[in-house]
C-alpha cells in the first residue's frame, strides 16, 4: 500500500520525522515537508508555502492516487501510533474493496437531527458551502481526517481531484487561520473544537471538502474494519 502524510515546521519534524523514516524504510510513504532532507527513506514533496494548509494533505493525497493510478492512505503524523494506522502496516484489517473512501472514523452527519448539527458552526458553514456549490442534498457524512484510504476510480479520481483543487482557495478563505468559533461542540478547556486548528493554520476542517464531493460522484465512503485475528 502507498502512503501519504503532510509533516511541516521544525517542531512538527523534529518530533515525527524519525518514526515516520523509520516505517519508510518497509512501507511506501510520500512525506510532504518544509525538511525533506529529514525522510532519506521516503519520497518527499516539498512544502513551499508560507502558510500552513491542512487542505494541502487532500490535494496530494489524490494527486498520488492520479500519478500511481492505485489506492493511496493519508495518516496524519501525530497519529502515527493509531491503532487503526498500526492495523494497516501488519494487514491487519478487512481488506479494502476498489472503490470504496475509508477513513478512521466516518462522522453520521445524515443520521443526526438538524437542530444538534446546527449548534456547530463550522458544520452550519459547511451546509452553506454545500448549498452554494448546488448539490442536491444539506448536509452528508464527514470523512475523518486521521486516516483516509483513497482508491482509484479511472475517471472519476480526476474528476474528484479537479473538484477538491477548485475549492481549496473557498475552503482556506473560510476556514482560515485565526478565526474565532463560538458554539458546540467544545474541547476540555471550554471553547469550541475548531479553534484548536485555527490557531495552527488555514484549510482545516478539509475532510469536509472530501466528503462532499464523494457524495456528489457517488463514491462509497466505510470505516476501516480490524479483523477477528487482531479482535482475538
Amino acid at each position: 500500500m502507498i502512503f501519504s502524510t503532510l509533516c511541516v515546521g521544525n517542531k512538527w519534524v523534529q518530533r515525527y520525522s524519525k518514526t515516520i523514516d523509520r516505517i519508510g524504510k518497509s512501507h511506501q510513504i510520500h512525506v510532504c515537508s518544509d525538511y525533506p532532507e529529514s525522510f532519506v527513506h521516503c519520497h518527499t514533496i516539498r512544502y513551499i508555502r508560507k502558510d500552513f494548509s491542512y487542505y494541502e494533505k487532500i490535494v496530494n493525497l489524490l494527486k498520488l492516487s492520479v500519478k500511481y493510478k492505485q489506492r493511496v492512505t493519508h495518516f496524519d503524523a501525530d497519529n502515527i501510533n493509531l491503532d487503526k494506522f498500526k492495523l494497516l502496516l501488519d494487514d491487519n484489517f478487512i481488506p479494502f474493496d476498489s472503490n470504496t473512501i475509508y477513513t478512521n472514523k466516518l462522522h453520521k452527519n445524515e443520521e443526526i437531527k438538524l437542530s444538534i448539527v446546527q449548534a456547530n458552526p463550522s458544520l452550519v458553514l459547511f451546509m452553506k458551502v454545500i448549498q452554494d456549490l448546488d448539490c442536491n442534498f444539506v448536509i452528508c457524512n464527514y470523512i475523518d481526517e486521521k486516516i483516509i484510504s483513497v482508491p482509484y476510480i479511472k475517471g472519476t479520481s480526476e474528476l474528484l481531484l479537479n473538484y477538491i483543487i477548485n475549492v481549496q482557495t473557498l475552503w482556506e478563505n473560510l476556514w482560515h487561520k485565526g478565526r474565532v468559533w463560538n458554539g458546540n461542540p467544545h474541547n476540555e478547556d471550554g471553547v469550541q473544537e475548531c479553534n484548536k486548528w485555527s490557531n495552527i493554520g488555514c484549510g482545516y476542517c478539509e475532510g469536509g471538502a472530501l466528503s462532499l464531493y464523494a457524495k456528489k460522484l457517488n463514491i462509497k465512503i466505510d470505516e476501516i474494519k480490524i479483523t477477528k485475528k487482531y479482535l482475538m
